[in-house]
């Protein structure tokens, strides 16, 4: 599986940023880690099934193509 390309956001200089007066202000932990590594993990997975499930609908749809162009061309005229 290839890695996910990331390309940051461009910054706005202009934008002022909050000021921090103590060091709790600063530890914002709403989402903990373990929450966010267990929806990527979900992403992820869905990601892998619905790359299956086109993988196989493709392949059945190619090898039908396949044997309707084989059998036209192996029809007596």
């Amino acid at each position: 599986m290839s890695m996910l390309s990331f390309r940051p956001r461009p910054l706005d200089i202009y934008k002022k940023l909050p000021v921090v007066k103590s060091v709790k202000d600063f530890e914002d932990d709403d989402t903990p880690t373990s929450a966010t590594r267990n929806s990527q993990m979900l992403r992820l997975a869905a990601v892998k099934v619905e790359t299956e499930f086109f993988k196989n609908y493709w392949g059945r749809e190619q090898a039908r193509c396949q044997s309707d162009v084989s059998s036209a061309l192996n029809k007596p005229q």
